[in-house]
């Protein structure tokens, strides 16, 4: 096997041109496969984590029944805020902190201006543990104060709609669990920019929890409990953990259940990045496919001499197949060489994108140890597979037709 091997090794060095043409053609493909695969593994890692560690947190916990009741009266499926429960889960090995939030549906007022907006309640002395790039969301000001209960950022549109900004005040109505309609009075700490679909409007605002529970006479209640998690990879191992200490009447839901459309359009994504590699994949295996052939017709006298020498037609087509995986590893790793280094590149100082959903992001870069051996693995497996037509070719040439061969 080794002086076959010896034997590939010289037909590809002495064809110079043609194995260079090969070589380039299978690094550059492989080179803007993984190239192509670090950008979106960057970018999905940005939207995911401007949605998870901005706005979302990674696991939320709720009442049973809670998320069935969400559009119908959440208020009534509360959960006491017990800070002994949030002690227990920060204990939990990966979560970075955790908090208590209520969700709202109310009116955000302003003189003859009145729109209704989606309101979040938290906790600010907790929930930048949770979500830690929140203030990243923020177009003026900054987010309300640990001991400041009035205050609240709104969407840009909605305070430009109701003609307020930092430092103005508006007033908030919502009904209680009774359906009982209350008001408060809060102040503008800062604008944010949510982040919408084309066409859409935001109308969302963050209040402080305290001004939410006297606002819905809900003391010491809440709607959700949300944990933050240092590494998104464990969050389904957390998320186990949660629920035995949650026990049961509560249910939860990860981040990838709650922000689906993330999910989908990570999904989306991946395909269209299967598509467009697997062009330059075929191209590439194309190129290798030619050389193994254009080797056999050249070679066709030295093929006939192997096998009249008594050479066994499986071992000449063993010889082909291992030229062209010889080409295709070495193209194969040397282009994974090159997207590694542009990938490092790249992730030093990272890029600035628009994701084509009204905001931009600041993405790095980043490459798999499972992306890049799978890559070099496939491209060697579809060269294999792409020279076994010419490879079966050379076997089956006649000894005294191939040495009569000119």
């Amino acid at each position: 096997m080794v002086d076959l091997f010896l034997l590939a090794v010289r037909n590809v060095v002495r064809n110079t041109r043609r194995s260079a043409i090969t070589f380039i053609a299978v690094l550059l493909a492989v080179a803007i496969m993984l190239a192509i695969r670090g950008f979106l593994t960057g970018l999905q890692d940005s939207m995911r984590d401007m949605v998870v560690e901005g706005q979302l947190g990674a696991i939320q916990v709720y009442r049973e029944g809670y998320r069935k009741q969400v559009f119908g009266s959440p208020l009534n499926l509360a959960m006491p805020a017990d800070e002994t429960v949030l002690q227990r889960l920060r204990d939990i090995p990966h979560v970075r902190g955790a908090g208590y939030r209520l969700r709202f549906g109310g009116m955000v007022s302003n003189g003859d201006t009145t729109v209704f907006a989606m309101l979040t309640a938290v906790d600010p002395a907790r929930d930048l543990e949770v979500c830690p790039r929140r203030p990243e969301d923020l177009a003026s000001g900054a987010l309300p104060a640990p001991g400041d209960p009035g205050g609240a950022v709104l969407d840009v549109e909605l305070a430009r709609k109701l003609g307020v900004g930092a430092g103005k005040n508006a007033v908030i109505l919502a009904a209680d669990r009774e359906g009982v309609l209350n008001g408060a009075e809060i102040h503008l700490t800062g604008t944010m920019s949510a982040g919408k679909l084309p066409g859409m409007e935001a109308k969302v605002g963050l209040v402080t929890l305290a001004a939410a529970q006297e606002l819905l006479r809900m003391p010491g209640l809440a709607t959700e409990l949300v944990l933050g998690v240092d590494d998104l990879e464990r969050v389904d191992e957390v998320r186990a953990r949660v629920v035995a200490v949650m026990g049961q009447g509560y249910e939860t839901a990860a981040w990838y259940e709650s922000a689906s459309f993330v999910k989908d359009m990570i999904a989306i994504q991946n395909a269209i990045s299967m598509v467009v590699s697997g062009i330059f994949l075929v191209v590439a295996l194309l190129g290798v496919a030619n050389t193994m052939l254009m080797s056999v017709l050249e070679r066709t006298r030295e093929v006939g001499t192997m096998l009249s020498v008594g050479m066994r037609r499986r071992r000449v087509r063993l010889l082909f197949l291992v030229e062209a995986g010889l080409l295709a590893l070495v193209g194969a790793v040397s282009g994974a060489g090159v997207a590694v280094g542009l990938v490092l590149h790249w992730r030093r100082a990272g890029l600035d994108f628009h994701v084509p959903l009204g905001f931009d992001v600041h993405l790095f870069p980043r490459l798999t140890t499972v992306a890049i051996v799978a890559t070099v693995m496939v491209t060697c497996l579809g060269a294999l597979l792409s020279a076994l037509w010419p490879a079966w070719k050379a076997s089956r040439l006649r000894p005294v037709e191939a040495l009569a061969h000119v």
